[in-house]
């Protein structure tokens, strides 16, 4: 994902959830500061989603940023990302 326009920079987010309609994204905290910068209707491009069969580069607007409360991943933000075109070959 691009930090801004001039430059960019490579984050490797863990993927909570796929759908064939979107993506839900795993934030840490050390990069909750960065998440602050995305706001919900925000639009990105050329996000690179990889599996160990595919690399697939996806464009979409972000649809939510909640905070995971309980269980395995409680602390971290998730990310909720409406792709624009149907994922339904890869999810």
């Amino acid at each position: 994902m691009r930090a801004g326009r001039s430059q960019e920079k490579v984050y490797d987010f863990g993927v909570f959830d796929v759908s064939e309609n979107g993506v839900g994204i795993l934030v840490g905290e050390e990069l909750f500061a960065w998440l602050e910068r995305i706001g919900v209707g925000d639009r990105l491009e050329g996000v690179e989603l990889s599996a160990p069969w595919t690399i697939v580069k996806v464009d979409g607007t972000v649809r939510h940023k909640s905070m995971m409360h309980k269980g395995k991943y409680g602390g971290y933000r998730l990310l909720g990302i409406e792709l624009d075109e149907k994922f339904e070959h890869y999810a």
